[in-house]
């Protein structure tokens, strides 16, 4: 069920009608349909004003257990104003998103349809190109959407190395986004897959396969690969000091 038939039965249960919903959350009629009828997505703030009075968590509000993150991300992107502002129809959205970042058209589709994931590659693309807009006056904020899939994206580093890239947090990067920092800059090559809930990292030198191994066991090799890289750089360094004062 998608967020505004959440809304919406949530409410109908509860016997409250449209109107005085509205008079509770302090909006617009319109703007409270358009959020049922999933037209837009509210900001954090109403959000949590919406879960608070029909008493739901509002991961059941978002239903975001069942929702892949690609569909959430395309779900909001949809409806950002750099697109609606052109065209609000869903057809436009899809095709200006495909024509803007790159990914195909029929991903979109099906993955809003079939409620799946897309490929690493074409989820950065789509990361990518919201980043560029983040914030409007009337769509949902980039940095609200990461609050709201917050548990989803720290699932996976790849995509959470690439959010604080963009949003420049890199402090508060964990070993494995540092790890996937260190093998970008010597353009190794990275893929992830899940299996029985683990991480599964695959890792790759010009399109040759190194290892695939679980995200725990590959954990503790970035600070071995930082030690030696370290000590080997001290050498190097104390060589060329060395060739110089022999010249």
């Amino acid at each position: 069920m998608s967020f505004g038939n959440n809304i919406k039965k949530c409410r109908l249960d509860k016997g409250i009608n449209q109107k005085e919903f509205a008079k509770i959350l302090g909006i617009p009629v319109s703007t409270l349909a358009n959020y049922e009828n999933n037209h837009r997505e509210p900001k954090t703030e109403i959000l949590i004003k919406i879960a608070d009075a029909l008493l739901i968590p509002i991961d059941e509000l978002l239903d975001s257990e069942t929702t892949s993150f690609s569909s959430n991300l395309i779900t909001s992107m949809l409806q950002m104003e750099h697109i609606t502002i052109v065209d609000a129809s869903e057809e436009y959205g899809f095709k200006a998103i495909s024509r803007d970042s790159g990914v195909n058209i029929n991903y979109l589709r099906n993955c809003i349809e079939e409620n799946i994931e897309l490929a690493i590659e074409d989820q950065l693309k789509l990361i990518e190109f919201w980043s560029k807009y983040k914030s409007w006056d009337d769509g949902i904020e980039f940095e609200d959407f990461i609050r709201k899939n917050e548990k989803k994206i720290n699932k996976n580093p790849i995509i959470s190395k690439k959010i604080k890239d963009i949003l420049n947090i890199g402090m508060q990067k964990n070993d494995t986004e540092k790890l996937f920092d260190l093998l970008e800059k010597y353009d190794f090559k990275i893929n992830i897959s899940n299996k029985d809930d683990e991480n599964i990292i695959s890792i790759y030198n010009n399109e040759n396969p190194i290892i695939t191994e679980s995200e725990s066991k590959l954990l503790p090799i970035y600070n071995e690969i930082i030690n030696k890289i370290d000590s080997y750089a001290k050498f190097i360094i104390e060589d060329e000091l060395k060739k110089l004062k022999k010249d």
